[in-house]
């Protein structure tokens, strides 16, 4: 028998992930930092919930990411997350994060410390997300704001890189549904607001090859995206998945280092067939369009000798794959 029956309940929860390397030359994906995505220890019950304490995913990252984002967080640039904007953000460092559920309402809620001498708020981060279950309808909302240090390194920011105003904010609201129609077919559509005043989100919208811009960045970018989408089992093996984003955006930086208005568009088909339950074969078609500034988010153009420019290069895409995966 236990020597104290109302400690029974507690027991020990804790992961470690990442540990990410370069395959050819060793080096950490997230310089300096040995577990890239989470660490964790904590506390947890079936009753009250848990209380973690570490690096850990934001609660946008496993309420989009795990359920309500039709894609899960995988696909080309452009939709890979369906505002890229966040991305920097969805690794807190120092935090603490409760989780917990009582009769249809799922709480996710976060704080990461800061670490700034003399500021408390300063390189914070406060996140909560509330889900709530009827039948086979989800309905959720969010809510995450980062104060970002000019030097983040040792805040909550799950990236060294700094605002250039001391304790810009960027901010990021949602409101995202589900419902499971049948057995094989579930429908997801949303909303999202982002507002950066760090200057950084022109640049985190952008991919790899994207001309490089003038101007310092947008002191206040307002990003709305809309959603819908589908997951079909058309077997139990066979999962195909439906998306369509659109994206609209103000105050954000154009190539020639003006601030002005975009629009971004992508739609994707995914079909997977699993062969076990780590193992499957994939096909995936994608089409994309960015204007105005989201022009500048595109790979630019290239002269004569193949050296990037400065212009606006393909801005519409389409891509087409397949291929295998394991996941581990």
């Amino acid at each position: 028998m236990l020597a104290n029956p109302r400690l029974a309940w507690v027991h020990l929860t804790g992961k470690l992930y990442g540990n990410q390397s370069h395959p050819f030359n060793g080096q950490l994906h997230v310089p300096g930092t040995l577990f890239s995505r989470q660490a964790f220890a904590g506390l947890s019950n079936k009753t009250w919930g848990s209380l973690t304490f570490g690096r850990q995913y934001a609660p946008a990252y496993d309420t989009l990411g795990d359920i309500f984002d039709p894609l899960t967080v995988g696909n080309y640039w452009q939709n890979s997350w369906m505002y890229n904007g966040i991305g920097p953000y969805l690794e807190v460092n120092n935090s603490v994060k409760y989780k917990g559920s009582f009769e249809g309402l799922d709480i996710n809620a976060l704080y990461g410390f800061g670490n700034q001498p003399g500021a408390l708020g300063l390189g914070a981060t406060y996140a909560v997300e509330l889900t709530y279950t009827y039948g086979p309808a989800m309905l959720n909302a969010g809510f995450q704001q980062v104060s970002v240090p000019t030097s983040a390194t040792g805040s909550s920011v799950g990236t060294s890189v700094g605002s250039s105003i001391n304790g810009a904010k960027s901010n990021f609201l949602h409101i995202s549904g589900a419902f499971q129609v049948t057995h094989e077919i579930r429908l997801l559509a949303g909303w999202l607001r982002g507002q950066d005043q760090t200057g950084l989100t022109d640049i985190y919208m952008q991919q790899s090859g994207a001309p490089t811009l003038k101007g310092s960045g947008s002191p206040n970018r307002i990003d709305d995206t809309w959603y819908i989408g589908a997951n079909w089992h058309a077997m139990p093996a066979l999962l195909f998945t439906f998306a369509y984003y659109y994206g609209q955006t103000r105050n954000a930086e154009l190539l020639d280092g003006t601030l002005g208005k975009g629009v971004n568009q992508s739609a994707t088909v995914l079909a997977e067939y699993s062969f076990t339950k780590r193992t499957e074969v994939y096909g995936i078609t994608d089409f994309a369009r960015g204007t105005g500034a989201f022009s500048a988010d595109y790979p630019g153009g290239v002269n004569g000798e193949g050296v990037p420019t400065n212009t606006i290069g393909r801005t519409n895409q389409v891509g087409v794959a397949v291929g295998l995966r394991t996941m581990f």
